[in-house]
């Protein structure tokens, strides 16, 4: 299960899109593709695998599948043990919300890329990336793995500047443009309309309005009290995208997808 890209599976419903572009993905970057489950006690690890028997033999491409007897809160551990590449969250909508906050703490701790999708949108094929950048200094890791995504799924790369006063934020595009063109893939930069503060809002939204088939963000470095009590920026771009999101969180030479 070493460098696979994984899919974590709530067993009570096969991830059918999800599973579509993971695959997919799997595919393009020559890697495994593993059905993660995590089970609450021995019982449950039975009868988990047995549902991944039933999905193995309901699926022409084979799989890898995994259960763990551990918790939601040892995720990044789990994955850290398989060597993972990167990580697919399906969600799907339960009476009239997400739980989208126990993920995202699980998430917190990974070393490698995760992308939230949701079961209700159709399948997207992450052929056109949409890449806020903003002045933070880890804006500058967006690069490894867009040109991962151009080099080897054919994806296209458009970048969103952030409308800032500052230079701080032109400096990151120029140094994710200087690895683009390094690996000649082809990209354009769009001057967005809000600051670095407000870009990567503004990039979920251009998204959802059919500008792309995926946002690549960062994660929050720290939760402020607002952000525990009503959730960090992610959760509410997470909610309203209707395009799946990219997520890395803020760790310098983390990223490297592909050798």
């Amino acid at each position: 299960m070493k460098d696979s890209i994984v899919i974590l599976c709530d067993v009570r419903y096969f991830p059918k899109h999800t599973f579509y572009l993971a695959e997919e993905v799997a595919k393009s970057f020559h890697k495994p593709l593993c059905l993660l489950s995590l089970a609450s006690d021995v019982k449950d690890v039975k009868a988990v695998e047995a549902i991944h028997l039933e999905w193995k033999q309901q699926n022409v491409q084979p799989f890898l599948t995994l259960c763990t007897l551990n918790p939601l809160s040892a995720l990044s551990t789990i994955l850290s043990d398989m060597e993972a590449a990167m990580l697919f969250v399906p969600l799907i909508k339960n009476a009239h919300s997400y739980h989208i906050m126990p993920l995202l703490r699980a998430c917190r701790g990974l070393r490698i890329p995760y992308i939230f999708t949701k079961e209700e949108n159709p399948p997207s094929s992450l052929k056109r990336w949409l890449v806020p950048v903003s002045f933070l200094p880890e804006e500058k890791e967006k690069g490894v793995i867009a040109s991962s995504f151009a080099r080897f799924h054919g994806s296209s790369v458009d970048l969103l500047l952030a409308n800032d006063y500052g230079t701080r934020a032109v400096r990151n595009a120029e140094a994710i443009q200087g690895l683009l063109s390094k690996f000649s893939v082809p990209y354009q930069t769009i001057k967005g309309q809000k600051d670095s503060f407000a870009i990567q809002q503004e990039a979920v939204k251009r998204a959802s309005q059919g500008e792309a088939d995926g946002v690549l963000l960062t994660a929050s470095r720290e939760y402020g009290v607002d952000d525990l009590i009503f959730g960090p920026p992610e959760r509410k771009m997470i909610i309203t995208s209707r395009v799946p999101l990219l997520f890395l969180n803020p760790r310098s030479d983390l990223y490297i997808l592909c050798g």
